[in-house]
Formats: structure tokens, C-alpha cells, sequence
């Protein structure tokens, strides 16, 4: 049985709920960007995931001390800026004199932390963004500003760990798709019998799995429910057949330009293949 939130998303299709239902081959979503290529969550890394084609990019924001929503992991600024500190506790004209770009190499020196209105700006023509809440619940709102300003509400996502993230979008704009993601509990290798109905009860649309932790079960448990699969992050030729095996909707990958040229490759080989067998039953 489909289930009613998608059905809900479904009559009032948009590029976005398009992508997220179920799909012929697996969506490959560029993480934090083209994060092999460029800075994570920088607009080179956007801009980089548009130029490789890429149908949906994902980045990360949290909120500043005076309430700009800006593109940043973790909650410390040391691993991927020249600064120190946490993200809340700076304002954004301190942040924007930081680098974002020398850490991952010399030749992006300069490159700034962007805000999300920076970020929905650079988006292609038809890309569609995965918008991954990490700070609190006061942030929510502002992304469905930004989201209206830019006039993308067709071209989001919303992606978040927190149920209360996932509750509150659904609450004020049920038509916006979210993402809920859901790690295994700490010290376990897969997910709990229950798993499913955990995510119905954020009103989700669809969920993003630890790639490690699924198999062909817990992908067909979902999907009867009328919830995608995507899983994160995978970038090992092995592990996308291994994903494609188990049929999963969307692959979230550090390496979208390679992930989406081996999803086609085996989809060549398995299609090569029917129509082998067709011809041979037919002799």
C-alpha cells in the first residue's frame, strides 16, 4: 500500500517529488556537492555537482549567532575553515571573512562559507536541493524563507536526522518532501524490526539509510510502505551494485560523476542480459 503522504506529494507533483518516487535507476545525489572535486558545502562544490550533471545535490546549514542560515557540516569550524569556534556562536560577517576552500586545496584559497540564499542562487536550471537541517528547530523557518525567496519550493528537499526537524517541516508546509535519515542505534549493525513505523511516525516522505547497515529486507519493508530508500554515502563500485541489488530509489555519493556511471553500466549489463535470455527461450 502506497502511503498517504506520498500519495499527498503526488497530486501535487513538482521536479522535486518527482525525483524522490521510485525510479527505473537509483537518483545519485551529489554529497555536500561534488565533494570529491571541491570544498564541501561551498558554492564550488554546487557549482561543480551542476556541471557533472547531477539531478540533485545535498549540503548541509546551520544557523549563525544573529540568524543567517549558512553551509556548514559540523558545528566546529576547524576541520573545513582557517577559523575556530562554533558556527552559533559567531555572526555572519565573522564568518564571512573565513576561508573555506584551502583545507581541501591551494587552488580554492579564498573560497567563502556561503549562505543557503548563496547556495539556492548557484542551483542549475532543473537541479533539485537536499537541504540537511544540523542545527535546532529555530533554523526550520528561516530555510522556508530562503526557500521562498529563491521560488524553489518544487526543487527541495529537506533531509534531517531529527524527527522534530522532519515533524515541524511537515507541520507548516506538508507539501515540502523530507528526507528522514536514521543511523543504526549506537553499537548496532542494522536497524530494528520497528524501524518502519519509527519513520511513519515523522510523517516522512521518504527515508536515507546507512548504507552499511541495509539489506534487500529492510529496502522492500519501506518501500511497502510507500517510502523510498536512499542511502548514504556510498562510493565504492561494490557497494553500488550492492545498493542496486537490493533496489534502492536514490544513492547519496561523495562521487556522483562515477557512482551515475556505474548505475548505468550495470543497468546496460542486466538490460544485455534480458534480452539474451528473451532470445534464447524464443530458439
Amino acid at each position: 500500500m502506497i502511503g498517504l503522504s506520498f500519495i499527498a506529494l503526488m497530486a501535487h507533483a513538482s521536479t522535486a517529488t518527482e525525483l524522490i518516487s521510485r525510479q527505473a535507476q537509483p537518483v545519485v545525489v551529489a554529497h555536500r556537492g561534488a565533494s570529491s572535486l571541491a570544498p564541501e558545502n561551498t558554492l564550488a562544490a554546487i557549482r561543480k555537482a551542476a556541471e557533472l550533471g547531477s539531478a540533485m545535490v545535498e549540503f548541509d546549514v546551520r544557523q549563525t549567532k544573529d540568524g543567517v542560515v549558512v553551509l556548514m557540516h559540523d558545528a566546529n569550524l576547524r576541520r573545513t575553515t582557517n577559523g575556530k569556534g562554533r558556527v552559533k556562536d559567531a555572526d555572519r560577517i565573522e564568518l564571512s571573512g573565513l576561508d573555506a576552500g584551502h583545507w581541501f586545496d591551494a587552488s580554492f584559497s579564498g573560497e567563502p562559507i556561503p549562505t543557503l540564499d548563496e547556495a539556492l542562487a548557484a542551483l542549475g536550471p532543473k537541479m533539485v536541493a537536499a537541504i540537511e537541517i544540523k542545527s535546532g528547530r529555530t533554523v526550520v523557518p528561516r530555510v522556508h524563507e530562503a526557500i521562498d525567496r529563491h521560488d524553489v519550493a518544487g526543487r527541495v528537499v529537506l533531509f534531517s536526522f531529527r524527527a522534530t526537524h522532519v515533524r515541524q517541516s511537515k507541520a507548516a508546509r506538508p507539501g515540502l518532501p523530507a528526507l528522514f535519515l536514521i543511523d543504526p542505534e549506537q553499537g548496532q549493525d542494522s536497524y530494528p524490526p520497528d524501524i518502519v513505523a519509527q519513520a511513519q511516525s515523522t510523517g516522512a516522505d521518504l527515508v536515507g539509510l546507512n548504507h552499511q547497515a541495509v539489506d534487500a529486507s529492510v529496502v522492500k519493508a519501506f518501500q511497502a510502505q510507500g517510502l523510498p530508500v536512499f542511502v548514504y554515502t556510498v562510493d565504492a563500485h561494490s557497494d553500488v551494485e550492492r545498493m542496486m541489488k537490493f533496489g534502492v530509489d536514490g544513492i547519496i555519493s561523495n562521487k556522483p560523476r562515477s557512482t551515475r556511471a556505474r548505475i548505468e553500466r550495470i543497468s546496460r549489463q542486466s538490460t544485455q542480459q534480458s534480452e539474451a535470455q528473451n532470445q534464447e527461450s524464443r530458439k
